[in-house]
C-alpha cells in the first residue's frame, strides 16, 4: 500500500487530499491483483543515445526514457489524474495559492548513502530554472525558504497553475553535494555517470551500444523496483528494433523508438500489448524554419510551403494513418479547451497559390521547375519523422522547392539546430507536454530563445503580442480564460509561421504479454516502465 496525495481544486482553491491507492499492483493485461515478482532484466530499445543523462539540463526524449528510473521528483501523476507523492511525503498549499510547503521522505538517500535534504531540492530548482528549456514557470517563483532539513516552501507572486504539471514532468531532484561541483552544469562529469535517489543506479554506459541500469538496494519505497537490471539497447535501425521484440531480445519500445509501421501488424499478434495508455499528450511532428537565413526570412516563401502540404495525404503515407492532420501547434486531441478549430482554414491545399507566393517573393521558376533547394535535417533513428519527411519531399517538388534530406545520429542534430542555428529547416517531433505552457509555450516566446539540446525556440522568433498572451494564459488559474488566451494566440502564431505543424500523432508502447505493470501507474508511464514492471514467468 502507497499513501497517494491528491491536489484538486474546490471552490478554485487548492486542497490536499489523503487516499490510500493500490498503486504496485496496478497493471495493463493481467489480473489487477496480481502479486509482482521480483528478479530478471528489463530490456529497452532506443533508436539514439540520449545526449546526456541529467534531465536538469535537458528535455530531450531519449534522455528521459532513462534518467527518470535514477532521478526522482518530488511528486507525480498517475493514470487517474491525481498527484502523488514520490520524495515528497506532504504537501500543502496557501489558501491564495502562493506558498506551497513540501516536507520530504525520511530516510530517503542518494545512491551515494547521502541523505537528500530540502537543500537538494532548492538547488535542483534553481538549476532548472537556469537550463531546462520548459522553466519558464520557474523563473516566476520569488522565493525558496528552507525551513528544516526536510522542509522547504516555494513561494509565487501569483498563482501558478502550471507549476505541478512542471513537477510532474520535468521537475527532477539531483545531488547538490555532487553537481555543485561545476560551474557550468552542461560540462559536468556526472551528466554521463548520474547519481541519484531514484529506484536504479547507475552502471555503465556504452556508448551509441547500450546502458545498464542496476536494482537500487536502499530504495525508500520498500519492495521496489522489481526488476533486478534494466539495460536500454540504442538499435539506430527500426526494422531491427522491431525484429528485436519479436525475437524476445527486447522486452519494450515506447514512443518514436517504436516505427509505426509496425503498429498495426503487432496490434494482430496475440503474443504482444500494444496500447496508448501511459504515453502522456501526444506528439506533433513540425517543420521549423531558421528564419535568420534566406529564404525562410520571408513570411510569404513559409507561407507557401504551408499551402503545398496536403497533410491528409501526409498521414496516410507518412504514419499509416495512425495520426492526424495538424493545423495548429495545440494539438487538438491534448488541448480540446485550449484548440482554436479557425485556424484549419489559414492554409488549405491550393499549388496555385503556393506558386503565387514564391513568384511575389522572387523565387520564380527555373527552366527545370526549381525555384528554391534547401536542406533540412532530421534525427536519421526516428522512422516516423523519416517517412513524413519523404512525403514533404514529393509535396514540395510539385512548386519547385526541393529538399536534400540530411539525416544524422541525434546529438549531431541537435548541436546543429538548438544549440548552434547551423541549418535550413528541421522536421522533427515535440511532446505537447503535461500542458501548453511546457509542452508548447517554449517554442514561441521570447524567453526561450537561448541554446539549450532539446527541442525550444530555435530560430529566435519574437512577437510582444504572443508573449502577452502566453504570460497570461499560464499566469490565470481560471480554465475558461487560459483556454481563451491560448485561442487568441494561435491565429498569430500561424500567421507568422515560425514553424508549420504538419501532423498530431499519439504515441504507443509495445511490450510482451509476460510483462506485467507497464504503463498503468502513471501519465508519462512510459519513461518509467523499468521502475513499474515485472515479468509473470
Amino acid at each position: 500500500m502507497k499513501t497517494a496525495r491528491r491536489v484538486k481544486v474546490i471552490d478554485g482553491v487548492l486542497a490536499i487530499l489523503v487516499g490510500l491507492a493500490i498503486l504496485a499492483g496496478s497493471v495493463l493485461n493481467g489480473n489487477a491483483a496480481e502479486k509482482p515478482k521480483s528478479g530478471g532484466t528489463f530490456v529497452v530499445g532506443l533508436h539514439a543515445d540520449p545526449n546526456s543523462l541529467n534531465p536538469v539540463i535537458s528535455s530531450d526524449g531519449q534522455l528521459l526514457m532513462v534518467a527518470p528510473n535514477i532521478f526522482s521528483r518530488l511528486i507525480y501523476v498517475n493514470m487517474e489524474g491525481n498527484y502523488v507523492g514520490d520524495l515528497a511525503e506532504n504537501w500543502t498549499i496557501s489558501k491564495d495559492n502562493l506558498r506551497i510547503r513540501f516536507d520530504l521522505r525520511k530516510g530517503a538517500k542518494w545512491h551515494d548513502g547521502k541523505a537528500v535534504t530540502a537543500e537538494d531540492v532548492k538547488f535542483s530548482m534553481e538549476k532548472l530554472t537556469k537550463y531546462h528549456p520548459r522553466s519558464i514557470e520557474l523563473k516566476r517563483i520569488s522565493e525558496i525558504k528552507i525551513l528544516s532539513p526536510t522542509s522547504l516552501e516555494i513561494i509565487f507572486p501569483t498563482a501558478s497553475p502550471t507549476f505541478f504539471a512542471f513537477l510532474d514532468e520535468s521537475g527532477f531532484i539531483i545531488p547538490k553535494h555532487i553537481y555543485s561541483t561545476s560551474e557550468d552544469l552542461t560540462m559536468h562529469p556526472s551528466n554521463s555517470s548520474p547519481i541519484g535517489s531514484g529506484p536504479f543506479t547507475f552502471q555503465e554506459w556504452k556508448k551509441s551500444d547500450h546502458i545498464t541500469l542496476v536494482k537500487n538496494k536502499n530504495y525508500y519505497i520498500p519492495g521496489e523496483p522489481f526488476v533486478d537490471k534494466v539495460i536500454y539497447r540504442s538499435i539506430s535501425s527500426g526494422a531491427s528494433r522491431v525484429l528485436s521484440l519479436e525475437t524476445g531480445d527486447i522486452d519494450y519500445l515506447a514512443s518514436r523508438d517504436l516505427p509505426e509501421t509496425d503498429v498495426p501488424r503487432l496490434r494482430k499478434n496475440p503474443n504482444f500489448v500494444v496500447t496508448d495508455k501511459g504515453t502522456g499528450s501526444s506528439s506533433l511532428n513540425f517543420l521549423l524554419f531558421n528564419t535568420r537565413r534566406k529564404p525562410w526570412d520571408d513570411v510569404r516563401v513559409r507561407r507557401a510551403v504551408a499551402h503545398a502540404i496536403d497533410r491528409q495525404v501526409m498521414v496516410e503515407k507518412g504514419t499509416f494513418g495512425l495520426a492526424k492532420p495538424a493545423y495548429s501547434p495545440f494539438s487538438k486531441g491534448s488541448w480540446p479547451w485550449a484548440y482554436n478549430p479557425k485556424v484549419e482554414e489559414m492554409y488549405p491545399f491550393d499549388l496555385a497559390k503556393a506558386a503565387m507566393l514564391l513568384d511575389e517573393a522572387g523565387y520564380a521558376a527555373g527552366p527545370d521547375g526549381l525555384r528554391i533547394k534547401t536542406t533540412v535535417l532530421l534525427d536519421r533513428g526516428d522512422t516516423r519523422t523519416m517517412d513524413i519527411t519523404e512525403v514533404m519531399r514529393e509535396q514540395l517538388k510539385k512548386v519547385g522547392i526541393e529538399l536534400v534530406l540530411q539525416p544524422m545520429d541525434k546529438a549531431t542534430m541537435a548541436d546543429r539546430v538548438w544549440m548552434k542555428a547551423e541549418f535550413d529547416l528541421w522536421s522533427g517531433p515535440s511532446s505537447q507536454g503535461s500542458d501548453p505552457a511546457i509542452g508548447i509555450e517554449r517554442i514561441f516566446v521570447t524567453a526561450g530563445i537561448r541554446p539549450v539540446p532539446a527541442v525550444h525556440n530555435g530560430n529566435a522568433y519574437s512577437n510582444p503580442e504572443v508573449d502577452k498572451l502566453f504570460l497570461l494564459a499560464r499566469t490565470t488559474i481560471d480554465k475558461k480564460s487560459r483556454g481563451r488566451h491560448y485561442r487568441d494566440v494561435q491565429p498569430i502564431l500561424m500567421r507568422d509561421l515560425p514553424v508549420l505543424p504538419l501532423t498530431d500523432t499519439p504515441k504507443f508502447a509495445v511490450f510482451p504479454k509476460k510483462v506485467r505493470g507497464a504503463n498503468a501507474r502513471r501519465f508519462w508511464s512510459f519513461y518509467y516502465a523499468p521502475s513499474d514492471v515485472w515479468f509473470s514467468q
